[in-house]
């Protein structure tokens, strides 16, 4: 009995979203379409970045340096300059974003092996740009400086380990060996995308409580456990609907392919619409308009999904009273879910602490929702 009184709400709840145009787009289109908009804007990877050469040395050693700096698309070289104040020309008008300064001395220094006397300045107002640049100079010159030492150690029938090297960078980049930024930032982007079936179902409770509608389920022999759940079930199969979606927009528009489990994946995502739909339900509870409830599930979810969750602020960054407010919301345990099923393809038993705190949440707060709805007008 209680089953089926469910499902007739369910029924209700759900005709009402496929007639409404505004709240099915809102619900299925709409998670896909942001997710498509935000990842171009977040998680464009940055290339061909304009750096200047400062060459006092000018021998053919120091020439071919330079060549091999700009031998990839990712560094292009806007020219040379002959002194430090061009350098500080071209950085203060934002030419460049960066320097090589090749001190005088360099093919001799190289040559013996006594050093490696190059100076490199980076524009600091542009952290990513300015990284970018000082990590690829640094790249680049550690593979022309081994280059060197086997060149040498060929010429002198020296053996290669003999031969000391001015620079000992060994980097090894796992899960994401390109380091794009859309392969770590899409898949945590859904975890915001997908809150907006639980924004939606606070305006929804919310409008049917301003325009008198819930009068009508209020008065019938439900429930009230059988009306929240007949409310909550249609989004959480909409946002099932939405967890393909998504997997197919991240796979043919940006080229992240899923690693883990589909069957774990959509097992967590239910975890978490639960968890999300019960504080939509609070939500809706303390909301007298669906316009306030429209606000304050936005504020809830996206701005916290976005700066708290992990996804650009890494959460050991983070001040202590910060990081256990973030562990909080249901976003930053999905996060780490999407990117650990996404990136690392890890399964259940790396993830399910990350579950069980979704499941905990899920039935506190919805626990919560049905002891605070109160079954009667006021």
């Amino acid at each position: 009995m209680m089953i089926r009184k469910t499902w007739s709400v369910t029924k209700k709840e759900l005709l009402h979203i496929t007639r409404s145009t505004g709240t099915l787009f809102l619900v299925t289109a709409s998670p896909v379409v942001m997710l498509v908009l935000m990842a171009y804007a977040f998680a464009a990877d940055i290339k061909s970045v304009p750096i200047a050469v400062y060459d006092q040395d000018l021998t053919p050693l120091s020439r071919a340096y330079v060549r091999t700096l700009v031998g990839g698309p990712d560094l292009v070289l806007t020219g040379y300059v002959e002194s430090l104040d061009d350098v500080d020309y071209l950085l203060a008008h934002g030419t460049i974003r960066g320097a090589v300064i090749i001190q005088d001395g360099f093919e001799k220094q190289v040559e013996t092996g006594s050093g490696l006397p190059i100076q490199v300045i980076v524009d600091g107002t542009e952290p990513e740009s300015g990284g970018f640049a000082y990590q690829h100079i640094l790249g680049r010159t550690s593979a022309f400086v081994e280059g060197r030492i086997q060149s040498a150690a060929l010429a002198s029938g020296v053996p290669l380990q003999q031969l000391e090297s001015p620079l000992d960078l060994r980097t090894r980049i796992w899960y994401n060996p390109g380091l794009n930024a859309v392969q770590d930032v899409v898949p945590a982007l859904i975890s915001v995308i997908l809150s907006l079936p639980a924004v939606s179902l606070s305006a929804a409770i919310a409008r049917e409580k301003e325009h008198g509608s819930l009068e009508q389920l209020i008065a019938s022999p439900l429930s009230k456990f059988e009306l929240l759940a007949g409310k909550v079930l249609p989004y959480v199969l909409i946002g099932v609907l939405d967890v393909f979606l998504s997997l197919a927009a991240s796979k043919v528009v940006f080229g992240v392919y899923f690693r883990g489990s589909l069957i774990l994946l959509l097992l967590f995502s239910v975890d978490y619409f639960v968890a999300s739909l019960a504080i939509a339900l609070i939500i809706s509870i303390y909301s007298r308009t669906q316009r306030a409830a429209m606000a304050l599930a936005i504020l809830f979810f996206l701005f916290p999904g976005f700066f708290l969750s992990g996804i650009f602020f890494p959460l050991v960054a983070m001040p202590p009273l910060m990081r256990m407010e973030a562990n909080f919301l249901p976003s930053t345990q999905f996060v780490a879910i999407l990117r650990g099923l996404f990136l690392k393809g890890v399964g259940f038993n790396i993830l399910w602490g990350y579950g069980l705190a979704l499941l905990v949440m899920g039935l506190a707060f919805g626990a919560f929702a049905v002891l605070r709805f109160q079954k009667k007008l006021v």
